[in-house]
């Protein structure tokens, strides 16, 4: 949706820097992203040089927010949430489910687990929107190291996802994610990885197909955000 157009002065009052910094980039990174220079990100933050409506929503797409929010509000999730976070603007935000490791292979957090509770910004988002992290570069060159997979949790019927890549969950528990394609039986299903090397799983029965609506390119740093089973310095 198109932002108003708006004065000198109300262009200065965005929060591009905020939510640059909430997601741990650079401006050198952002520029990158956008594909403009390190100098037109500064002057920008700064309020010393407007945006045009291209840029804001380049700057959005990058950050993985509305250009509404940039413009709105700043961010205000916490990195490492306690028992007292509390996440005010939940349309803005999905919950980090787990991580897909380098064999495609999901594994999902104890929802019991409080320290679970990392949420991703993520434009548009709906309540059936869950996220999970990419660890590794066993999946490149499709997904890479801190790339997030958003996914919905109110899937389609199989025959509307083949084709598409799905978290999917198996009859014993496992989950992966794959390419759902039909099986040579009624019931049974074909699971393609996204390396052509890897071989195949064929006609495997599954439990749940839950298709991936997009990826947020290096949104996920180890380093910056806290999850079960890795150790942050406070």
């Amino acid at each position: 949706m198109p932002v108003p157009n708006r004065s000198a002065a109300e262009r200065e009052r965005h929060f591009i820097r905020e939510w640059r910094k909430f997601r741990g980039l650079t401006q050198g990174q952002l520029a990158e992203m956008v594909g403009t220079s390190i100098a037109n990100i500064s002057r920008i933050e700064s309020g010393q040089q407007g945006y045009t409506q291209d840029m804001l929503e380049a700057i959005a797409r990058a950050l993985g927010v509305s250009p509404g929010l940039i413009i709105g509000a700043p961010p205000t999730g916490r990195r490492r949430p306690g028992a007292d976070s509390k996440w005010p603007e939940d349309a803005y935000y999905v919950l980090l489910t787990g991580y897909v490791g380098g064999g495609a292979d999901v594994h999902f957090w104890d929802p019991r687990d409080r320290q679970g509770e990392t949420r991703i910004a993520v434009a548009d988002a709906t309540p059936d929107m869950k996220a999970l992290a990419v660890d590794g570069d066993g999946l490149a060159p499709t997904m890479r190291d801190g790339d997030i997979l958003i996914y919905s949790e109110n899937p389609p019927e199989y025959a509307k996802l083949f084709g598409e890549e799905c978290v999917v969950v198996l009859t014993d528990g496992r989950a992966f994610v794959k390419t759902l394609m039909p099986g040579s039986v009624d019931g049974r299903f074909n699971l393609l990885n996204a390396n052509p090397a890897w071989p195949a799983m064929v006609d495997v029965a599954i439990s749940l197909a839950m298709p991936i609506l997009g990826k947020l390119r290096g949104k996920w740093r180890k380093d910056d955000w806290y999850y079960p089973g890795r150790k942050t310095a406070d």
